[in-house]
C-alpha cells in the first residue's frame, strides 16, 4: 500500500504537468462555491485537481490488484478483480467526455438521410375505428435503410403522443437478441405461442442494462462479473434456453449540474459484438468502427445529430452477418405494438396491444416466426 504523503505527492506533480500556475491561481482568490453544482463561478483550481486525481487512479489501476467491494468469495474473503477496471474503484468519473454540443455525423450516413420508413397516424381515420384496425406486419417494416439493406436495426422504439387536442397514442419497439444455432429450432416453436402486451418486452426488466459510471470509451467497458446470457422473463416463463441483448445503453447523468443541451443517452452493441468485431470509437461514443476504420455502428439520441439520420441503434449488415458466423448465432427481433385514446390525461379503456418476432436471414432477409 502506497504511503498517503506518496500518493498526495503524486496529485500534486500531475497538476503541475497539467499546466496549473500562479496565475490561475489568482483567478480563483475570492470565489465561492456554495455547493457542488450550478455555481455562476466554479474555482478553476478545482478541476485541475479533478483531473489529476483521475489520471493518478488511472495509474494505479495498472499496479495494484484491486478488490470486489460488493461480492465475497466462499469464507468471506474478498475477491481479487481482474482486470482492474477503473469503474471498481470508489474514485469515479461520473462525466462522459464525449459529450458535445457540436454537430455530430458521418459522411458514411449521406446516402441514408431520410431514408427510414416512417412512423404515421392516420389522422383521417376516426378513433374508434383506428383503435380496432389491427397492426401487422405490414405495419412492422423498419429493419433496414440504405441500400442493398446496407444497415440493420438493432433497437429502436417509435412512437406518437397526442397534441392539439387529438387522443391517437401510438407505439412501435424493436428490440433485438441473439440465440446460439443449437437452440435455435426450440426457441422458435415457443416463442410462436407467447403473446407479450405492447409496451412489455420479452426480456422484461432486463431488456437494458443501464451501466452507471461505466463510460464506453473504457474498453472493454462491461465487467466481465456480468452475465450476458438471460433468461426471458415474459410469456409463460418457460423459454427453453438463454439470450444475449444486442445492445447496452449507457445514460448520462445530470449528476455535474449541466444542462438539457448535454444530457443524452448512450447506446452501442453488446460487450460480446464489440470485442469480437473489434469494433471503437473515435470522436463520439454513439458511433462506432471497425477495424478498417468504416462505420460500423451508429445512434442518434440528441438534437446535435445531422438532420435525417435514422433513429435507432443501426449496425453495417455485412459486420453484423461475420460476427453471426463466428460465433454461431441467430438473430431476432421481437416487435411490441400498442394502439390507445388518451382524453386529457386520461386512458380510454379501448385499447390493443400486439407482438411479433422474426429472425434475420442472411444477405438481408427477414422470415416471420410469430405474425
Amino acid at each position: 500500500m502506497l504511503p498517503l504523503a506518496q500518493l498526495q505527492s503524486m496529485v500534486a506533480q500531475k497538476i503541475n504537468i497539467l499546466g496549473w500556475n500562479d496565475d490561475l491561481g489568482e483567478q480563483d482568490n475570492g470565489v465561492h462555491s456554495s455547493g457542488r453544482y450550478d455555481n455562476q463561478r466554479e474555482r478553476i483550481g478545482k478541476k485541475y485537481q479533478w483531473k489529476a486525481l483521475f489520471a493518478v487512479e488511472a495509474q494505479l489501476m495498472d499496479l495494484f490488484a484491486i478488490t470486489d467491494r460488493w461480492h465475497y468469495e466462499v469464507g468471506g474473503n474478498k475477491r481479487i478483480l481482474r482486470p482492474p477496471y477503473p469503474w471498481y474503484s470508489s474514485i469515479q468519473n461520473d462525466f462522459d467526455v464525449t459529450l458535445t454540443t457540436e454537430l455530430i455525423d458521418d459522411a458514411e450516413l449521406a446516402d441514408v438521410l431520410d431514408k427510414q420508413s416512417p412512423f404515421v397516424l392516420d389522422k383521417q381515420m376516426s378513433d374508434t375505428d383506428w383503435v380496432e384496425q389491427p397492426v401487422t406486419t405490414d405495419d412492422c417494416q423498419h429493419f433496414f435503410v440504405g441500400e442493398d439493406n446496407k444497415w440493420l436495426l438493432l433497437f429502436n422504439i417509435f412512437s406518437k403522443i397526442p397534441a392539439n387536442g387529438e387522443h391517437k397514442d401510438a407505439y412501435l419497439s424493436y428490440e433485438t437478441f441473439f440465440v446460439r444455432n443449437e437452440d435455435a429450432q426450440k426457441f422458435e416453436s415457443w416463442i410462436a405461442r407467447q403473446n407479450f402486451s405492447g409496451r412489455a418486452m420479452p426480456a422484461s426488466g432486463q431488456s437494458i442494462d443501464i451501466r452507471l459510471l461505466e463510460y464506453p470509451w473504457m474498453l472493454p467497458y462491461v465487467s466481465a462479473e456480468d452475465e450476458e446470457w438471460l433468461y426471458v422473463s415474459a410469456g409463460d416463463g418457460k423459454c427453453p434456453c438463454r439470450v444475449m441483448l444486442t445492445n447496452y445503453t449507457q445514460l448520462q447523468e445530470d449528476a455535474m449540474g449541466l444542462g438539457d443541451e448535454y444530457r443524452e443517452e448512450n447506446m452501442l452493441p453488446c460487450p460480446e459484438l464489440m470485442n469480437t468485431m473489434e469494433l471503437h470509437f473515435k470522436g463520439h461514443a454513439c458511433f462506432t468502427y471497425g477495424t478498417e476504420n468504416h462505420l460500423a455502428s451508429f445512434y442518434a439520441s440528441t438534437i446535435h445529430y445531422r438532420a435525417g439520420i435514422p433513429k435507432g441503434l443501426h449496425i453495417r449488415r455485412t459486420v453484423l452477418e461475420e460476427f453471426l458466423r463466428t460465433k454461431g448465432y441467430t438473430l431476432y427481433w421481437t416487435i411490441s405494438a400498442e394502439r390507445q385514446l388518451i382524453v386529457g390525461t386520461t386512458v380510454v379503456p379501448n385499447y390493443k396491444t400486439y407482438s411479433f418476432c422474426a429472425k434475420y436471414g442472411e444477405g438481408g432477409n427477414v422470415n416471420w416466426i410469430k405474425e
